[in-house]
């Protein structure tokens, strides 16, 4: 059987050897790229197929807002949230006593009270540099 023609490289034209597509470099290269997409945050994995199913009966079983409910409306919860912030554990994520229904409107305010109280002033970031 003849040996197989050279090939360039898909990504930079290089002459490659038989059985590749990409020469090392560009490999190398694309590991680099790929390393970088990776999840950055362990809780982008706990929100799966699982949790969707989770969710969906906890809100069938529990369909209003919990916070419009104490203010004496009856609203539709869209959304589950966790009283406590999970921070990524798993244990914390998945305790049904830490889950509440509520609103998108309420879930969005309380989310945003949240990631706002753990934020640094501005007082405290430029006295820290």
């Amino acid at each position: 059987m003849a040996d197989p023609l050279p090939r360039p490289c898909r990504i930079c034209r290089r002459v490659l050897v038989y059985g590749t597509w990409r020469c090392a470099e560009c490999i190398k290269a694309r590991g680099q790229v790929v390393a970088r997409l990776k999840p950055k945050r362990p809780t982008q994995r706990m929100y799966s197929t699982a949790w969707r199913k989770a969710r969906a009966g906890f809100l069938r079983k529990h369909p209003f807002c919990a916070t419009c409910l104490t203010a004496g409306r009856e609203v539709r919860a869209t959304e589950l949230d966790h009283v406590v912030p999970h921070d990524g554990d798993f244990d914390r994520f998945w305790t049904r006593d830490n889950w509440q229904p509520l609103c998108k409107p309420c879930h969005s305010r309380k989310t945003l009270a949240e990631t706002k109280a753990r934020r640094p002033s501005r007082f405290q970031r430029e006295n820290t540099a």
